[in-house]
């Protein structure tokens, strides 16, 4: 049967089975009863025509037969598989890069960062520095998976996901050398960053810090850290306990004083600078220096 034509007969259903007949190209359902169309209709191919105009149709909303035939045996097809498997679950989206202008299925991010976490990981296994690069993703927190691969991590870079908010900090990251989280717009640090035990670079510019945790003095084998433009008032006590310290940038903050004095921050001489707010704190020299504008200070050591 080619022509199917059931016009005009008050009808209220149709068979289900309806699209599987092998030559039908004409079905013509003008002016009757009908509320919804038969689902395998979306799997006929040899259909060409499909008439159903004047009909009180709400599955497929009547509007769906006016967006051209193709469009109509979609969302029949979509309808059988939901009949048959149920709702799919609500696709969640996930804004990355700068300004979120990148939008990313939150399944294919999640592939994204268990591959880059994947390859990190060989690499280290075969020798490699253990570089773990997770910028412009639009994290909100660090993976669980970057914990779980422990020593392997040794340098990790986080920068520019601004709307980062580290929960915690756990002990799995103790052999972290270098951790940036630039750009990304934090609040707070966690008092679990101090089990940082091991690291020696630590970037926090261009956030929203106003105040360190008191664990911060903990990391024992900072050699460099970058606060800049952040809302820091002050440093907190004890930070004289940061022996190995060689550079300190502050430039950018609201601190209300400037740290000098070689034996009140730099107690074995051997911080190189410390640059706060247009100052040059020269430790070495013990020697405060007002700068107008300080793009860039170095000063060597004198024994």
């Amino acid at each position: 049967m080619k022509v199917m034509r059931l016009a005009g007969n008050q009808l209220v259903r149709l068979p289900d089975l309806l699209g599987t007949l092998p030559q039908l190209e004409i079905l013509d359902v003008t002016s009757n009863r009908l509320t919804s169309l038969p689902f395998s209709l979306g799997y006929t191919e040899t259909l060409k025509e499909l008439h159903c105009q004047e009909n009180p149709l709400t599955d497929p909303p009547i509007e769906e037969t006016g967006k051209g035939y193709d469009v109509f045996k979609w969302y029949l097809r979509q309808r059988l598989m939901i009949d048959k498997q149920g709702m799919p679950p609500a696709m969640t989206y996930h804004p990355s890069s700068v300004m979120n202008e990148v939008i990313l299925l939150e399944p294919e991010l999640n592939q994204r960062i268990t591959s880059l976490i994947r390859i990190a990981s060989d690499y280290s296994e075969n020798g490699g520095n253990g570089y773990l690069n997770l910028q412009l993703l639009g994290l909100s927190d660090i993976p669980g998976a970057v914990f779980r691969m422990g020593k392997k991590c040794r340098k990790l870079r986080l920068d520019y996901n601004d709307h980062l908010r580290v929960s915690i900090i756990t002990s799995d990251m103790s052999a972290l050398r270098l951790l940036s989280m630039k750009g990304c717009r934090m609040p707070e640090l966690p008092k679990s960053v101090m089990n940082l035990r091991r690291i020696s670079q630590f970037v926090l510019q261009d956030n929203a810090l106003e105040a360190l945790p008191d664990t911060f003095t903990k990391l024992r084998s900072l050699t460099l850290l970058d606060l800049t433009n952040n809302l820091l008032y002050n440093i907190p006590k004890g930070f004289s306990a940061l022996a190995n310290m060689k550079t300190l940038i502050l430039e950018g903050n609201n601190l209300e004083t400037i740290p000098e004095g070689k034996n009140k921050y730099n107690p074995t001489g051997t911080m190189r600078m410390i640059r706060a707010y247009g100052r040059a704190w020269c430790g070495d020299l013990s020697l405060s220096l007002s700068l107008s504008l300080l793009v860039f200070a170095r000063t060597a050591r004198t024994d």
